[in-house]
């Protein structure tokens, strides 16, 4: 529709999908009108993700020109309230840790 959007969310029961197709762009801070660069990944997972995904979430994060996708655990090995509420330095290494994509270094 042409319009930018911060936040958008999708919940609920899903299929475990084989890929992740995401396109972006990204907006020259200065000027919001214009754009830095267009961008898109694909990333596969069926690599990434367990066989059952019933109760996992998925959330992935577009930080300038770089996709990042996280497998997150779920409800009970770490509650949403918890994960809202914790301070920034924690929600940086939780995140880290259930990083599925880019490929951290090992």
């Amino acid at each position: 529709m042409g319009e930018d959007f911060p936040y958008e969310n999708t919940s609920g029961p899903m299929l475990r999908g084989d890929f992740l197709y995401v396109k972006w762009r990204v907006k020259n801070r200065m000027k919001p009108s214009e754009y830095i660069g267009q961008f898109e990944d694909k990333v596969d997972l069926r690599t990434r993700l367990p066989a059952d995904i019933t109760n996992f979430g998925i959330h992935f994060v577009v930080k300038d020109a770089q996709l990042y996708v996280y497998l997150i655990p779920p409800p009970g090995v770490w509650p949403a309230g918890a994960l809202r509420s914790t301070a920034p330095a924690t929600m940086s290494a939780y995140l880290k840790q259930h990083q599925i994509y880019p490929d951290q270094p090992k």
